[in-house]
């Protein structure tokens, strides 16, 4: 279940798909049908949320975190310190982090980003943390 921990934290569940999980096909299908011929409707979608957010700023993200990822969250714990990063990626391993690093770079290249300083909603510095 989705919320807050007695310090504060926001736990969110990860649903692990493995092709060793005797349902492993039709949770696959599940997650392709979701996928299906939707780039439109997703792209519009995503434009209304980025102009939601230019609009409405963190109470456009905090609804929005509350719809899709069933998290409730106030914008005071929106705001991820350059430390608390520091750590997320200490925690990790260096073969995840690489991994996770080449994704980032497929995903961009995949849906053709080309970065560029939208106010609040993108920085050159985000874009260039996604392309290390």
């Amino acid at each position: 279940m989705c919320g807050a921990s007695r310090n504060g934290e926001v736990r969110m569940p990860v649903r692990i798909l493995s092709t060793t999980q005797p349902d492993f096909a039709r949770r696959f299908a599940t997650l392709r049908h979701y996928g299906g011929d939707a780039t439109a409707a997703v792209d519009t979608q995503a434009r209304q949320i980025v102009e939601a957010v230019r609009q409405r700023g963190d109470r456009a993200l905090v609804d929005f975190t509350r719809r899709y990822d069933r998290v409730t969250l106030r914008p005071a714990q929106l705001r991820v310190s350059a430390e608390e990063i520091h750590d997320a990626i200490r925690a990790v391993s260096p073969g995840a982090l690489r991994a996770l690093r080449l994704a980032a770079r497929r995903i961009a290249a995949f849906h053709g980003v080309r970065c560029r300083a939208v106010g609040a909603i993108a920085t050159r510095r985000a874009c260039n943390s996604a392309s290390r």
